[in-house]
Protein backbone atom coordinates (compact mmCIF):
# COMPACT_ATOMS: atom_id res chain seq x y z
CA UNK A 1 0.00 0.00 0.00
CA UNK A 2 1.43 3.41 -0.94
CA UNK A 3 1.63 6.41 1.38
CA UNK A 4 -1.27 8.21 -0.28
CA UNK A 5 -3.60 5.27 0.37
CA UNK A 6 -2.34 4.94 3.95
CA UNK A 7 -2.99 8.64 4.60
CA UNK A 8 -6.45 8.52 3.03
CA UNK A 9 -7.38 5.48 5.11
CA UNK A 10 -6.17 7.20 8.28
CA UNK A 11 -8.12 10.36 7.39
CA UNK A 12 -11.25 8.29 6.83
CA UNK A 13 -10.88 6.42 10.14
CA UNK A 14 -9.55 9.14 12.45
CA UNK A 15 -11.41 12.47 12.47
CA UNK A 16 -8.81 14.01 14.77
CA UNK A 17 -6.09 13.31 12.16
CA UNK A 18 -7.99 15.60 9.77
CA UNK A 19 -7.16 18.57 11.97
CA UNK A 20 -3.89 20.29 11.13
CA UNK A 21 -2.90 20.59 14.79
CA UNK A 22 -2.99 16.78 15.15
CA UNK A 23 -1.35 15.93 11.81
CA UNK A 24 2.20 15.50 13.11
CA UNK A 25 1.15 13.32 16.06
CA UNK A 26 -0.88 11.22 13.63
CA UNK A 27 2.07 10.89 11.28
CA UNK A 28 4.31 9.97 14.21
CA UNK A 29 1.86 7.23 15.21
CA UNK A 30 1.85 5.93 11.63
CA UNK A 31 5.65 5.84 11.65
CA UNK A 32 5.61 3.90 14.93
CA UNK A 33 3.37 1.34 13.21
CA UNK A 34 5.77 1.06 10.30
CA UNK A 35 8.98 1.08 12.36
CA UNK A 36 8.66 -1.02 15.55
CA UNK A 37 11.89 0.48 16.94
CA UNK A 38 10.16 3.85 17.20
CA UNK A 39 7.32 2.20 19.09
CA UNK A 40 9.83 0.70 21.52
CA UNK A 41 11.42 4.10 22.13
CA UNK A 42 8.04 5.54 23.10
CA UNK A 43 6.98 2.51 25.14
CA UNK A 44 10.26 2.55 27.08
CA UNK A 45 9.91 6.31 27.69
CA UNK A 46 13.14 6.99 25.84
CA UNK A 47 11.25 9.34 23.55
CA UNK A 48 7.76 10.77 23.86
CA UNK A 49 5.20 10.76 21.06
CA UNK A 50 5.51 14.56 21.14
CA UNK A 51 9.28 14.24 20.68
CA UNK A 52 8.74 11.98 17.71
CA UNK A 53 6.22 14.48 16.27
CA UNK A 54 8.84 17.23 16.73
CA UNK A 55 11.35 15.08 14.83
CA UNK A 56 8.79 14.70 12.02
CA UNK A 57 8.42 18.49 11.88
CA UNK A 58 12.18 19.02 11.95
CA UNK A 59 12.65 16.53 9.13
CA UNK A 60 10.12 18.37 6.97
CA UNK A 61 11.87 21.70 7.67
CA UNK A 62 15.30 20.25 6.94
CA UNK A 63 14.04 18.72 3.70
CA UNK A 64 12.67 22.10 2.57
CA UNK A 65 15.99 23.79 3.47
CA UNK A 66 17.93 21.12 1.56
CA UNK A 67 15.82 21.62 -1.57
CA UNK A 68 16.04 25.43 -1.32
CA UNK A 69 19.83 25.28 -0.89
CA UNK A 70 20.20 23.13 -4.01
CA UNK A 71 17.96 25.49 -5.94
CA UNK A 72 20.04 28.52 -4.93
CA UNK A 73 23.48 26.84 -5.25
CA UNK A 74 23.68 24.70 -8.42
CA UNK A 75 27.31 23.85 -7.67
CA UNK A 76 26.14 21.83 -4.64
CA UNK A 77 23.76 19.58 -6.63
CA UNK A 78 24.37 15.87 -7.00
CA UNK A 79 24.51 13.98 -10.27
CA UNK A 80 20.86 12.88 -10.03
CA UNK A 81 19.45 16.40 -9.51
CA UNK A 82 18.25 16.82 -13.09
CA UNK A 83 16.32 13.53 -13.03
CA UNK A 84 13.80 15.03 -10.59
CA UNK A 85 11.19 15.91 -13.23
CA UNK A 86 11.13 12.38 -14.65
CA UNK A 87 11.00 10.75 -11.19
CA UNK A 88 8.28 13.17 -10.10
CA UNK A 89 6.14 12.32 -13.16
CA UNK A 90 6.59 8.58 -12.52
CA UNK A 91 5.60 8.98 -8.86
CA UNK A 92 2.56 11.06 -9.78
CA UNK A 93 1.50 8.35 -12.24
CA UNK A 94 1.95 5.70 -9.55
CA UNK A 95 -0.25 7.76 -7.21
CA UNK A 96 -2.99 7.92 -9.82
CA UNK A 97 -2.51 11.44 -11.16
CA UNK A 98 -2.98 11.94 -14.88
CA UNK A 99 0.21 13.30 -16.34
CA UNK A 100 1.23 13.86 -19.96
CA UNK A 101 4.04 11.78 -21.33
CA UNK A 102 7.01 14.13 -20.91
CA UNK A 103 9.16 14.99 -23.88
CA UNK A 104 12.58 16.57 -23.65
CA UNK A 105 11.08 19.88 -24.83
CA UNK A 106 8.31 19.73 -22.18
CA UNK A 107 10.72 18.92 -19.40
CA UNK A 108 13.01 21.81 -20.34
CA UNK A 109 10.16 24.31 -20.71
CA UNK A 110 8.37 23.20 -17.50
CA UNK A 111 11.45 23.12 -15.29
CA UNK A 112 11.08 25.63 -12.47
CA UNK A 113 13.15 28.72 -13.05
CA UNK A 114 15.36 29.98 -10.19
CA UNK A 115 13.58 32.48 -8.02
CA UNK A 116 16.47 34.96 -8.10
Amino acid sequence: MNFKTLIENRLAEDKQFRERRYKDIGLARMLMGKYPGLMQLVQQNIMSIEGLAAAVQDYASMDRAWRKSLEEHPELRGEDYDSKDQLEAETMNNLGYLTPKPTVEMVESERQKPLL
